[in-house]
């Protein structure tokens, strides 16, 4: 790594230690659920593999082994560590295989995904018929995500641990591994897999296999009596990690175009050079006031150009920034737009060193302009955009998304490098390329009578031309001219009758370029091979995140605060005269103070201090549990498992009060102070509130895990500029730039230097929120905790320095940042590595979706059969999501943000590992629909307003299906047609379910995001914008027992931070 590299990861963590000290203190102070900070750091990938697994001296022993060995050995080293306990601290046998499996599968998958803790459940040793003992691994849906490799690997580790423990192998019985046969065979047929073994493979891996393969139900085909469930896992790891490691590299698509077209076409083109052919998918759902900037490869669209520049990356577009101007700024930075090619979307970048617009003005003039200033100031007169200018994408487009490349303009980078290459002396074009082609003898313009033939010729080529009376007047003529084969003087030494059979016919203009080539006494390569036709998508985000709606403490107060969760009206609702003022009933936890056994629902105890621990009773029996070393807490007795949580009536008023007086503040300090209804974390543990007091006074509200968030679109840059960060050299310099990108001292705001990996530019609007947010932290340690202020933040610019947390939506990794500087543009620029992935939400697989399908026959069916036929050689993300693309043919009813009903197409389906809980909607008109927790669904007030799931109320009025489809009308509510609201049905009850599934499913709908689901409307996400928090606040205020109570939620194992090392 380069010293200056290692000075700044060395500022970063130091900046960081910093934080934690404070943050550590303030934590074992305060009423937090744990006494130190939930958010462990990890600076390498075995730092991240300790931290997800939670076992001490794991990352050292993989740093030790990564030396020497790869990682599949170095897994399998690290299983006699486990047996002979020199890592981890288990005692039992099962709980050391456990161990060395679950450090397995992180360590081959980076501890980057979800399997090492979700896809294992448990391990077990149990007794075969003989009386030996074996090892039964118990697999659940989100192993999946580990891929065959790592899912192969965690059999041979259980293995090779139980031959360490002197454990006997699994000896299945006879009728054991029919059932095994069976059971994969009738699961190939409902759901499919990659590879599907035959019988005799499959029985010959159940005998011999030496640990048992167990999993958990998934679907309801029957098959035996005694095991009535198909068991998905054992399926998937016999059909995938067992039976075809190996296999999945014949399956790789060989090359066929994704567009069904693209390319040459197929066909063999009687003349001219290749072109891709037009495709016009992204025009297919068109909404309205979203403008259509250029049709499919039309002339006058924008210009392909191969390329990347310093703000360009990622899924980015590359529009000068004239051009935003002259389509009235509907391209502005972060917008996104669907488009022809090479992918279905990209945000735009503004980039000034490619190619400008051409335009006609009012007054017949030609113009290209390049100046922004120029465009604003000519905008009002233009008659016709002639040509949208350059569009740059770079080559990795193409690849990520499996798009054949096509032809892309000459451009004077590329003729200098052919310059170069045939023997040239190229030194004197570094600072300029232009040419002079003048001859002194031939001065003045060149004066072409006026006639619609020469105008539209003079257009067509984007030759700049002024009009005057009766003539056209091309200044810059001689490129024209000598192109053309006439000589300064205009003398032509050419004839129609020299040129050969294929230049002479011009098949409408499809051969001109060999027509020029012949002429012109130097070669002429095309300028506009491929034009890229887009539309506009959806406008750039920038704006805080909260909940629905927005809340400030995390404190249950049930129905006491109305609709608006008013705190204050809890704390009054009631009648003071026979006590019942104030007092709410709600769900919170079941608490034991581990010093002096005071029960309490408190993360610390009331009497002392002392932390709490949750007590979990068996709801059927009443007993109360030990959690068990993987932390299930299972009844011996009846095997229900226990829960840690029961109603208790609060004195919310007491509370109220409490909280005013212990942070020295009055009611008065803010408007309103809002709670939540109830709690939907595991241990329903409550939220100091204090904070949430703080919290309204510096109007900043509380996310689902305690923490304060901005939500911006994300673009990438690698270099800027000090002066369009709007901050100076010299405090760059404090940040540790040295020299610019020639490696020139850094004097100057208009230097250019490489952005440094982690650092990021807020939008102002976010700047402002970070500065609330700060002086909401310093209060807090101040008046809560009882520490110094932090932060002391006076301006804007007192935040450069300051070290963010960024995370990507639905995730559970934080990425440290640094802000260095600010941009009036809505969006968050940040090194192409600091960006995160995504992924989406899901639908109970049991939903019925209405759709028309290819043929243009109207259907519905259950979405998890519409997905599965659909998944034709998925793509694997890294949360164990399979997503095949369609190519728009099938469309769903969907609903416009004005609520008008529509049909828009389905982009994509897809299927994802099942969190451990859902949510069950149901409504006054009799529908249900269930899907995960953090899934948006539609909400009418005056308008589409989207919420997640698990925030819906009773009372919401909901979009519904429309009466066409054979549904009864909701009464008394107005439609689209009546001039109201569209269809709309009203939330009867909206309740947490436990998952009876091991996977759900999602359709990604074209610009509108919705789709009809159980004849109500709901949505999909489309996020790609990251979150940021400031440091302090995630450390101080962030915890998983806040957290609802789902696998693979939003921050599903805790979020850690990892430091982005470019050297690794």
């Amino acid at each position: 790594m380069r010293d200056v590299d290692e000075r700044y990861f060395a500022r970063l963590e130091s900046g960081l230690d910093e934080a934690f000290e404070v943050a550590e203190r303030a934590r074992e102070r305060g009423g937090d659920p744990t006494e130190s900070v939930e958010i462990p750091v990890a600076r390498d990938m075995a730092d991240r593999v300790e931290n997800i697994l939670g076992i001490d001296g794991v990352a050292e022993r993989v740093r030790e082994l990564e030396g020497e060995m790869s990682r599949e050995e170095a897994a399998l080293e690290l299983v006699s560590d486990f047996v002979e306990g020199s890592v981890g601290d288990y005692g039992t046998k099962a709980g050391k295989i456990e161990g060395a499996v679950r450090t397995a599968v992180a360590l081959l998958t980076e501890g980057v995904v979800a399997a090492p803790i979700e896809g294992i459940d448990r391990v077990e040793v149990l007794t075969n018929d003989d009386g030996t003992e074996f090892v039964n691994v118990y697999y659940a849906g989100p192993i999946r995500s580990a891929g065959g490799t790592a899912q192969a690997l965690s059999v041979l580790v259980a293995d090779y641990a139980r031959a360490l423990l002197g454990i006997d192998q699994y000896k299945a019985r006879g009728e054991e591994t029919k059932r095994y046969a069976e059971e994969v065979a009738l699961y190939d047929q409902e759901t499919g897999l990659q590879y599907s073994p035959k019988d005799t493979e499959t029985k010959f891996i159940a005998e011999h296999v030496p640990i048992m393969l167990d999993g958990e139900a998934t679907g309801e085909e029957e098959v035996e009596v005694d095991w009535p469930w198909l068991q998905d896992l054992i399926d998937g790891t016999i059909g995938k990690g067992d039976a075809d490691e190996g296999e999945d590299a014949d399956d790789a698509d060989e090359g066929e175009d994704a567009e069904g077209g693209d390319g040459d076409g197929g066909e063999e083109r009687p003349a001219g050079p290749p072109r891709p052919d037009p495709n016009g998918k992204f025009l297919r759902d068109l909404i309205a006031g979203r403008p259509v900037f250029s049709h499919p490869s039309e002339p006058g669209g924008f210009r392909l150009r191969y390329g990347r520049a310093r703000n360009h990356g990622n899924a980015t577009a590359g529009v000068h920034p004239a051009t935003m101007h002259l389509v009235d700024d509907f391209l502005a930075t972060g917008t996104q737009i669907k488009t022809e090619r090479p992918g279905k979307a990209a945000g735009v970048v503004p980039v000034d060193t490619i190619e400008g617009p051409t335009v006609r003005l009012a007054s017949g003039d030609v113009r290209r302009i390049d100046d922004p200033e120029e465009a604003l100031a000519v905008r009002n007169g233009v008659e016709k955009v002639l040509d949208l200018g350059e569009y740059l994408v770079n080559y990795g487009e193409f690849v990520e998304n499996n798009h054949p490349l096509v032809p892309a303009g000459y451009t004077v980078e590329w003729w200098r490098q052919e310059l170069a290459d045939a023997g040239a002396d190229v030194r004197a074009m570094r600072d300029s390329l232009s040419v002079d082609l003048a001859d002194p003898d031939a001065a003045g313009d060149l004066v072409l009578p006026r006639s619609e033939r020469v105008r539209e010729t003079l257009e067509a080529l984007l030759v700049e031309h002024t009009q005057r009376e009766g003539t056209l007047v091309v200044p810059d003529w001689r490129p024209l001219v000598r192109t053309l084969g006439f000589s300064d003087a205009l003398v032509r030494d050419w004839t129609r009758e020299d040129l050969p059979e294929r230049a002479r016919t011009y098949a409408d203009g499809e051969n001109a370029i060999e027509a020029v080539n012949e002429v012109a006494p130097f070669a002429v390569r095309e300028r506009a091979p491929t034009r890229v036709g887009n539309r506009m998508g959806r406008p750039e985000k920038s704006e805080r995140r909260d909940l629905s709606p927005a809340v400030h403490t995390l404190f249950p107060i049930g129905e006491a605060g109305g609709s608006q969760r008013k705190v204050g009206d809890a704390a009054t609702e009631g009648d003071s005269v026979d006590g019942s003022q104030g007092r709410v009933e709600v769900e919170v936890g079941r608490e034991e103070c581990r010093d002096c056994g005071t029960r309490t629902y408190r993360p610390r105890c009331p009497d002392c201090g002392g932390v709490a621990e949750a007590v979990y009773v068996c709801p059927d029996c009443e007993r109360e549990v030990d959690p068990d070393e993987s932390g299930r807490a299972e009844c011996s007795r009846c095997g229900t498992l226990a829960r840690p949580t029961q109603y208790e009536t609060i004195d919310v008023g007491r509370e109220f009060s409490r909280a005013l007086e212990n942070v020295g503040e009055r009611p008065t300090a803010y408007d309103t102070l809002k709670g939540v209804k109830g709690l939907s974390s595991e241990r329903k543990t409550p939220e100091p509130m204090e904070k949430g007091i703080l919290r309204a006074k510096h109007d900043v509200s509380a996310f689902k895990d305690g923490t304060v968030r901005y939500d911006m679109t994300d673009l990438p840059v690698t270099a800027v500029r000090p002066g369009e960060l709007d901050v100076t050299a010299e405090a760059f310099r404090a940040l540790g730039y040295e020299a610019d990108v020639n490696g020139d001292p850094l004097r100057h705001d208009d230097q250019l230097v490489e952005l440094r990996v982690q650092d990021i530019v807020l939008s102002e609007g976010a700047a402002e929120h970070m500065l609330r947010t700060a002086d909401f932290v310093d209060d807090l340690l101040e008046q809560y905790y009882g520490l110094d202020r932090f932060y002391e933040l006076e301006e804007r610019d007192d935040l450069v320095g300051e070290l963010v947390f960024g995370m990507a939506p639905h995730t559970s990794a934080a990425t440290v940042g640094r802000i260095v500087g600010f941009t009036s543009a809505a969006v968050g620029y940040a090194h192409p590595y600091f960006h995160a992935a995504k992924r989406r939400n899901c639908f109970h697989p049991e939903t019925e979706i209405r759709y028309e399908d290819e043929s243009g026959e109207r259907r519905h069916e259950r979405i998890e059969t519409f997905v599965e036929k659909r998944l034709d050689d998925p793509r694997e993300d890294d949360f164990g999501a399979l997503v095949t693309e369609l190519d728009g043919q099938v469309t769903v009813p969907s609903l416009t943000d004005d609520g008008r009903r529509v049909r828009k197409p389905v982009e994509a389906v897809s299927k994802h590992p099942s969190t451990d809980h859902l949510i069950r909607i149901e409504t006054e008109g009799g529908r249900s629909l269930t899907v995960t927790p953090d899934h948006s669904m539609p909400r009418w007030v005056g308008g589409v307003e989207s919420i997640e799931a698990h925030e819906l109320s009773e009372g919401d009025a909901i979009p519904a299906a429309a009466d066409g489809q054979g549904l009864a009308r909701a009464p008394a509510l107005p439609t689209a047609a009546d001039g109201g609201a569209p269809k709309l049905d009203i939330a009867d009850r909206v309740e947490y379910v436990s998952t009876d599934v091991d996977y759900t499913y999602s359709l990604t709908v074209s610009d509108t995001h919705r789709l009809v689901a159980n004849d109500l409307v709901a949505e999909q996400c489309d996020g790609d914008e990251d979150c940021v928090m400031l440091l302090m606040d995630g450390l101080l205020n962030f915890s998983h027992q806040y957290l609802p109570d789902q696998r693979g939620g939003s921050v599903a194992e805790g979020s850690r931070l990892v430091a982005v090392d470019p050297a690794g």
